[in-house]
């Protein structure tokens, strides 16, 4: 997991660089993308034109990484002996 602070600049227009090129050749696997409240106070008074926003990203696992345990095989099911089940 990691974190940083991208600049968006000119109502989004540009911006600093993407998390994408921070997870190498893997993919981003999730994100969380929040504004401090001074942050919000510097894009109120510069009416949008710099907004600094904290981007938390998780990067997705290597391709056939498998982590954590398999689950455990559900139990047989006994076979259906074909009578009706009392009413």
């Amino acid at each position: 997991m990691g974190s940083l602070t991208v600049w968006n600049y000119a109502w989004g227009l540009g911006s600093t660089p993407k998390v994408t090129a921070e997870c190498g050749d893997t993919h981003v696997y999730k994100t969380t993308v929040r504004t401090t409240f001074p942050g919000f106070l510097l894009g109120l008074i510069t009416l949008g034109i710099v907004v600094p926003a904290h981007v938390d990203y998780v990067c997705a696992a290597e391709a056939g990484t498998i982590e954590g345990a398999p689950p455990p095989p559900s139990p047989p099911t006994p076979p259906d002996s074909g009578r009706a089940s009392p009413p």
